[in-house]
């Protein structure tokens, strides 16, 4: 009897969990949507990121990081990462490496950093889902299953209640990497990478100059070469 009576309940908690597991879903699916829709809605925006890397998944050390800032004018966008610029105007998309001073130029569809903040479309590559609240945020939790495409296990996401943007990501790595520990000795663990996005403003005054081809290169003989500010660098395939 006692067999049993476990045995049933232990049905019920599965048969609640698994609900419950289908009401986050889409309740996440219903957030992330109307956060994607105030990225794509605003004509215009300004948004700084940083970056850190945890050598671990508890690490309270970080090993790595670095800022970022993205403005987005209309269609196009010029996005900063540390070193590196990524810049589309029109048809033209362009990558700066400033460290190496090399110059990337493209006419293909260039990869549209809005879709960074699509979260639902990643929705399909987690297994798990489950989300919670406090006065601020909505934290949404998604797992991997054992075997996925994306490079991490676990990502948590914290969106702002106020106007529903994104103000922290965090992801557990699934990648081996390697750093020295408090000892100085070089070891290996799963990384934890953390996101922070801030002072997202619609009505922010975007720096038309960071829109003008001739900011990154002009014509000689009709071949493109860097612009006086870029003069030293080298266009590469």
């Amino acid at each position: 009897m006692l067999k049993k009576t476990l045995t049933f309940l232990l049905m019920l908690i599965c048969s609640a969990f698994a609900a419950a597991q289908k009401d986050d879903r889409k309740e996440m699916e219903g957030l992330f949507s109307k956060t994607q829709k105030v990225y794509e809605n605003a004509n215009s925006f300004k948004l700084a990121t940083s970056y850190k890397l945890y050598p671990t998944y508890r690490s309270n050390t970080v090993c790595e990081s670095y800022a970022g800032i993205l403005f987005r004018n209309k269609e196009d966008f010029y996005c900063k990462i540390d070193k590196t610029e990524f810049i589309k105007i029109a048809d033209t998309y362009i990558k700066v490496d400033n460290e190496s001073k090399r110059m990337q130029l493209s006419n293909e569809k260039a990869p549209d950093p809005i879709e960074a903040y699509n979260i639902r479309a990643l929705m399909s590559h987690f297994r798990d889902f489950s989300m919670t609240s406090t006065p601020d945020q909505f934290i949404c939790t998604m797992t991997c299953p054992e075997l996925t495409l994306v490079p991490y296990g676990k990502a948590i996401i914290y969106i702002n209640k106020k106007d529903l943007t994104i103000d922290r990501q965090v992801m557990y790595m699934l990648n081996l990497n390697a750093y020295k520990n408090s000892k100085g000795k070089n070891v290996t663990d799963y990384p934890r990478l953390e996101i922070l996005f801030s002072e997202f403003d619609s009505q922010a005054a975007i720096p038309a100059v960071k829109f003008k081809l001739e900011t990154y290169i002009r014509k000689s003989k009709q071949v493109p070469i860097p612009a006086k500010e870029y003069k030293n660098y080298q266009i590469v395939d």
